[in-house]
């Protein structure tokens, strides 16, 4: 696999992130419940320690050590090529004066003056690959195998055993590793309580929480022991949020008390411009008018009041000085 810090990241690669020492002969996944045991892992084990793979690094800066990248040239040459949108991996090969036709079509698909686009969807593409996949490379008789590679797989591995999508969808999903308090699993911004009637008396454990990005209104918890329950939040329930979404709203909120502070000091700007008119005192233009507030010359003997603002300050010192 390749070296890259992605790829050795702690939602792959887990407690046990280093290279190549996975033991995948500890992992009982494929004789538990018949490939369901994946939710009876203990917590955080990563993604191939759960799927029982052993992972070797690739050297860095050693690109034709991974037989991927190879293979990228293939799929290039025997189907890529061919699809509408190709713009080649070298630009002397791309091919321009199609690329600025489609892309005009695609422009007016855009602004609703044409019926269709040229290029293709990411689901449309993925249905083109997965049937050139299996009806031509794997079936293919390879040079250097003198078989197929489907064939040459299934003599040095037998069948490869293949997890149900439920399974799959639990071990994909973002997992981290969170204290139960008081109150239930506080996630993803403060006061963002996530709460299930089976989290009572665990207080001060640790529990693993896994998510779904796509759906933040529920979690999965788990424990050693395998499955706990599914935590939920009650101001999520509702509309089901998407992690995006729920970054959009904390950003509004940063952005609406940001507004809020700056109209404050506006009104205390004001403020300051209309004493200074009423007692018919011109002021002079100050160079720094932010938020210290503090007594520049303290009188002796006498404690410094906080000030709400500059006019406040300034009539504050007027009438000690008065007296």
């Amino acid at each position: 696999m390749d070296h890259g810090k992605d790829f050795r990241s702690h939602y792959l690669e887990g407690q046990t992130k280093r290279l190549g020492r996975v033991q995948s002969d500890s992992v009982e996944l494929f004789v538990q419940a018949n490939g369901l045991g994946v939710t009876d892992q203990r917590a955080m084990d990563g993604l191939w320690h759960s799927l029982g793979i052993t992972v070797r690094h690739a050297l860095p800066y050693n690109p034709q050590a991974k037989p991927i990248e190879r293979f990228f040239g293939t799929v290039e040459r025997d189907l890529v090529q061919d699809l509408p949108g190709w713009c080649a991996s070298k630009v002397d090969l791309r091919p321009a004066d199609i690329l600025k036709v489609q892309v005009a079509r695609h422009q007016a698909w855009m602004k609703g003056e044409a019926a269709d686009t040229p290029f293709l969807h990411i689901a449309e593409f993925a249905l083109l690959f997965e049937k050139w996949l299996y009806e031509n490379y794997l079936r293919s008789p390879h040079a250097r195998l003198e078989c197929s590679p489907l064939e040459a797989y299934r003599r040095e591995y037998g069948t490869p055993m293949v997890l149900d999508e439920r399974s799959l969808d639990i071990l994909l999903m973002r997992a981290a590793r969170r204290l139960v308090r008081r109150n239930g699993l506080e996630l993803f911004e403060r006061s963002r309580w996530y709460w299930s009637e089976k989290l009572a008396g665990r207080e001060g454990s640790y529990v693993e929480v896994r998510w779904d990005p796509r759906d933040l209104s529920k979690v999965l918890l788990y424990t050693d022991g395998g499955f706990l329950c599914e935590a939920f939040n009650l101001q999520l329930s509702n509309f089901h949020p998407t992690l995006e979404q729920l970054r959009q709203y904390k950003r509004m909120k940063k952005l609406q008390r940001d507004l809020v502070f700056a109209q404050l000091e506006l009104m205390h700007m004001a403020a300051d411009e209309l004493l200074a008119v009423g007692t018919g005192k011109s002021k002079k233009p100050r160079p720094d008018r932010g938020l210290d507030l503090s007594p520049a010359q303290p009188l002796a003997g006498t404690p410094e009041p906080v000030f709400t603002s500059q006019a406040a300050r300034e009539a504050w010192f007027e009438e000690r000085n008065d007296g």
